[in-house]
């Protein structure tokens, strides 16, 4: 019940702001009529969960537990402790100093995970009712409450696009450093910068797609011959630790591919909805990658946010307005129906500590 009732109120709030704003371009403030209380109604419900909701918070308790009792400068004596990058531990740490309570410190990752993908969403699109509706389905929203680490890690490293578009190097390098500070696997954002930096070179981009599908194709292969050789990573590979399955997934993983496809080769799209758009090939590809290596969807996790800007690019492309509005209520109610059918499992079953 608690997820229908955060459906209905996101829904209602959208009625209030279409009511209250008609600006078809609306100024940041104006953004923030929608945004504010959507995002504040995310917070609460991740935040304010038992440690029954999610299949890691549990374990997330046990750590912070562990992390709480140990003296502040043993912790700082190592990058990692007990495998938790040194960000994550002093958060953990300094969280306990304010009230040595988990429920406070899930709180507290879980603001930080919303504020930052709510500064990523203001930011960077028009069409903040249709990407927040996807924020929450898509599954970037639900993942949080399983690998709330990386995820607060990506939430951060994001916002590093904020500045990267506008060639602020500097603060974006900012951020993606601090993201590293909080989950490893940060690293692959800088494949972004890569990509962003040929943005304007035509025959380099051109051959960023094939190159990423040459690599799905040649995966296989590959990591045969890795497993061979490095024997720990023969359990990732052939899905031996964890199936994977795809399901209805796949469906949308083809329409996400074929719009980012689409985006990348018409004209009338920018280099940045290009760089946009080879993003999301990145995120789908490493999805099917995932299918056969596990835990290769967490590499796809840093591009995921881009999907997000991608129906809307897409959307505001569209001449005809009836077909525009047409679209838009097609995706949302696809969009929430996906995300209706998500909590049916087991581990989203809500329940909140108090």
């Amino acid at each position: 019940m608690v997820y229908q009732l955060l459906v209905f109120f996101i829904l209602l709030v959208a009625f209030f702001y279409k009511q209250l704003v008609k600006n078809p371009d609306p100024s940041l403030k104006e953004r923030d009529i929608f945004l504010i209380p959507t995002f504040f109604a995310l917070f609460v419900v991740m935040g304010f969960r038992d440690v029954s909701v999610g299949v890691d918070t549990y374990n997330y308790s046990m750590i912070y537990r562990d992390i709480s009792s140990k003296p502040f400068w043993f912790l700082l004596t190592d990058y990692y402790y007990e495998s938790i990058e040194i960000g994550f531990v002093m958060l953990a740490k300094l969280s306990s100093f304010i009230l040595d309570d988990y429920y406070f410190f899930q709180i507290v990752v879980s603001f930080a995970i919303c504020f930052f993908m709510y500064k990523f969403i203001r930011q960077n699109t028009r069409d903040f009712v249709t990407t927040s509706i996807i924020f929450m389905s898509i599954g970037i929203y639900l993942i949080s409450f399983n690998i709330s680490r990386q995820m607060l890690a990506v939430s951060i490293a994001v916002n590093a696009w904020n500045y990267l578009k506008n060639n602020d190097y500097k603060r974006a390098f900012i951020y993606t450093s601090v993201s590293l500070l909080f989950h490893i696997s940060s690293i692959v954002f800088f494949l972004i910068y890569i990509i962003y930096y040929f943005k304007d070179n035509k025959k380099v981009m051109a051959s960023v797609p094939l190159f990423f599908i040459l690599f799905v194709f040649f995966f296989q292969r590959l990591m045969t011959v890795i497993s061979v050789y490095i024997i720990k990573y023969a359990n990732y590979y052939g899905n031996n630790r964890e199936i994977q399955e795809a399901n209805m997934v796949k469906i949308l993983w083809t329409v996400e591919f074929l719009l980012s496809l689409y985006i990348f080769y018409q004209k009338r799209f920018n280099s940045q909805e290009k760089v946009i758009s080879v993003l999301c090939m990145v995120y789908v590809l490493t999805n099917i990658i995932a299918l056969s290596f596990n835990y290769f969807e967490r590499i796809g996790l840093f591009f995921s946010p881009f999907l997000l800007l991608l129906f809307g690019i897409y959307g505001n492309s569209i001449k005809n307005v009836i077909l525009r509005k047409g679209y838009y209520v097609v995706i949302n109610i696809c969009f929430l129906l996906f995300f209706l059918r998500a909590i049916s499992t087991p581990q989203y079953i809500y329940s909140f500590f108090f």
